[in-house]
């Protein structure tokens, strides 16, 4: 079984201790953000905040002793979802909804997402307020903050459940990305898509208007990865990186 954990953007792959000597060759940490690096095998790392809620070290989380930890991401990330059952545990501020749980409200302490009966997570990415699921079918799940159509439901309303981003249903999604507003999405023929607030430029559609449905990039084919900055954009085609959106700081 496979955990997936996701505290206000930033999300933790996990797995039970009985799998880790036949993974343990395959296990990479990635910490985004300058959280730490070495992080010590059955462990969970979080913040010591002062009384003004700032970081100033880290510490272990006790409740996740037992648990082995995979990789740290703030960026977009794909895992095996070969196990039979994969959960996502999920806590942390959840005001609008980017928790995925039902309501609005942050959660102290980790709890697994209900609700995605048996969907199987193939890849998961965090902006600000919402975040998004990617199955292992190429179905793609967006919830949290709707501003500037961020979702892709075509709308500019919250959702505090995963919903399915039906633009997408006749694509097969492998990898998405999440900004401070705006989305993308890869899918399985190379071909990438965004939407959301566009007054950076950060969409690549050519404008700096905001789409509230999928639109495909059509200024080169053959998308190989995808990220998103807090107005920017950033992907590799053919392992040469494409850039656009918010130019400050060149």
């Amino acid at each position: 079984m496979s955990l997936l954990r996701t505290v206000r953007g930033l999300c933790k792959l996990v797995r039970p201790p009985f799998e880790q000597s036949r993974r343990a060759q395959r296990t990479a940490s990635t910490v985004h953000r300058a959280l730490a690096e070495g992080l010590a095998r059955g462990s969970v790392l979080r913040d010591r905040v002062l009384d003004n809620g700032r970081a100033i070290s880290v510490m272990q989380v006790e409740m996740t002793r037992d648990l082995h930890l995979a990789r740290v991401f703030w960026e977009p990330m794909e895992f095996d979802a070969s196990a039979a059952d994969t959960e996502v545990v999920v806590f942390g501020a959840g005001s609008f909804g980017q928790l995925g749980h039902g309501r609005e409200h942050g959660l102290l302490t980790p709890t697994v997402l209900p609700g995605l009966g048996g969907m199987q997570v193939q890849a998961a990415a965090c902006g600000e307020y919402h975040s998004a699921l990617v199955t292992a079918a190429g179905e793609l799940f967006t919830f949290g903050i709707g501003q500037h159509g961020v979702l892709g439901h075509g709308s500019e309303q919250r959702c505090s459940a995963p919903t399915r981003v039906e633009a997408l249903a006749g694509e097969f999604v492998v990898a998405a990305a999440c900004g401070w507003r705006h989305t993308c999405a890869l899918t399985a023929r190379s071909q990438l898509f965004s939407w959301g607030h566009g007054g950076y430029g950060q969409l690549g559609h050519g404008g700096v208007v905001n789409f509230f449905l999928p639109l495909r990039v059509e200024t080169v084919d053959g998308w190989e990865q995808v990220s998103c900055g807090w107005c920017h954009t950033a992907a590799l085609v053919d392992g040469l990186a494409h850039t656009w959106g918010d130019g400050d700081y060149h």
